[in-house]
């Protein structure tokens, strides 16, 4: 598991998971990552609300999960 092994060992949401380990594998080599919240819903089968959801709870919770620039 590595780098992840914090991600899985919270009490985060499934979806908020799922959408973090979708940033952090699109992530450049300045560990940024800019996909679009309609991109994101698409390629994960998830509402655009849910990703919404998801992205704003990370960044609430970045500095005990923090893998990148997100």
């Amino acid at each position: 598991m590595g780098r992840l092994d914090k991600l899985y060992k919270t009490d985060v949401p499934h979806r908020a998971k799922l959408v973090y380990i979708y940033l952090h594998d699109r992530m450049d080599k300045e560990r940024k990552a800019w996909p679009g919240l309609n991109t994101i819903a698409s390629h994960l089968s998830l509402s655009r609300s849910t990703v919404k959801r998801a992205v704003k709870g990370e960044l609430c919770l970045n500095s005990g999960l923090r893998g990148g620039s997100f």
